[in-house]
């Protein structure tokens, strides 16, 4: 399965945003949930100016932006990266991380769709895949239930947070999906999220230990 084949996964359960926000943990965010980590790496994407630019109020806030549009300057973005994180990112009435939508309108660039899903793409196959075949050799091996739930989780937490989950590890190795099934679960996910988590690494037990 190639990295692409791994993006409607995350796209399900991340969604897929244009604009910058702060994710549930406080960390500056876009895209398929890839985090920013500093300024630099915001400047390293291809912004793009939203039509409306200067326009007090639009009601077509959520029409995607095109690669038709212009390149965002370095400082167009500096401004927009230090907007978001300078945000809070709590509700202060429920102390609730803040929805990604609520950020949507601090700032007036925007990545295309195209390119949000190009810069998943890029990141697993430079960074997430290569890890996880570190963490697991025979990675290529499990069935795609069971690959696309691994995938998720390095998603989320990292390579090395992945590596972290010890007792998942061991179950993997030993081949027993049932018990991987009960290690899998992300503290700060949905509840649909970890259900989902659960019935693919089940789905390893009902397809057999391997694929070819």
């Amino acid at each position: 399965m190639s990295a692409l084949g791994f993006i409607d996964s995350i796209r399900q359960w991340e969604g897929l945003k244009t604009w910058m926000y702060r994710d549930k943990i406080g960390y500056v965010t876009t895209g398929l949930g890839n985090l920013l980590h500093n300024v630099d790496e915001a400047q390293a994407l291809p912004w793009r100016a939203v039509p409306w630019r200067g326009v007090p109020w639009r009601d077509d806030l959520d029409q995607p932006v095109t690669a038709a549009a212009e390149l965002a300057t370095p400082d167009e973005v500096r401004v927009a990266f230090d907007r978001v994180a300078s945000s809070p990112y709590l509700n202060q009435s429920t102390g609730e991380a803040r929805p990604a939508l609520s950020y949507r309108d601090l700032t007036d660039i925007r990545l295309t769709e195209q390119a949000a899903v190009e810069i998943a793409t890029r990141r697993l196959e430079r960074e997430f895949l290569p890890g996880i075949r570190k963490l697991y050799p025979a990675f290529d091996t499990f069935t795609p239930a069971v690959k696309g739930a691994l995938v998720y989780i390095a998603w989320n937490t990292g390579v090395h947070g992945l590596a972290n989950f010890d007792d998942l590890h061991r179950a993997i190795d030993a081949r027993d999906w049932p018990r991987a099934a009960r290690c899998c679960h992300l503290a700060k996910a949905r509840d649909k999220v970890n259900d989902w988590l659960i019935a693919q690494f089940a789905a390893g037990a009902k397809m057999g230990d391997e694929v070819a």
